[in-house]
């Protein structure tokens, strides 16, 4: 069903069935970004974790809430975003938002909206306020 992410679906549909505990040690290294994947094709490593989230939207709504939710689909939006799939990553943006306004999902959607207004600087800034605020 999925060219990536299948280590996280079985893992989703092994939890739906069997109790987890936790591991307090780091057991594994997660690259957040495509290009650390094996898969080098960064469409559908995008198209299959929104994929592998909407089959379990119910599932993480019920268990993790809508803000865990949102989370998610922000994450769907910025790989769409190192893409270059602006459109794709609005309509999740906007999804996102729907479940949970947060402040990284209206940093995304600005981006989207005026790219040559907003510097990877601005961002940096962004998240260091974030950060010293929740100090």
């Amino acid at each position: 069903e999925f060219i990536t992410c299948q280590d996280d679906d079985i893992c989703l549909r092994l939890a739906k069935e069997f109790k987890f505990g936790l591991v307090p040690a780091i057991k594994a290294i997660i690259h957040d970004d495509a290009g650390n994947q094996t898969i080098s094709n960064r469409t559908v490593y995008a198209d299959d974790w929104y994929k592998l989230f909407n089959k379990y939207e119910k599932d993480i709504l019920q268990y993790c809430g809508n803000e865990t939710f949102a989370k998610h689909l922000n994450k769907c939006a910025v790989l769409y975003m190192r893409i270059g799939d602006t459109g794709k990553a609005k309509e999740i943006i906007r999804r996102s938002m729907q479940y949970k306004k947060t402040a990284k999902a209206s940093l995304l959607l600005l981006i989207n909206l005026f790219p040559s207004f907003i510097s990877s600087r601005t961002i940096k800034l962004f998240y260091w306020l974030k950060w010293k605020a929740s100090m």
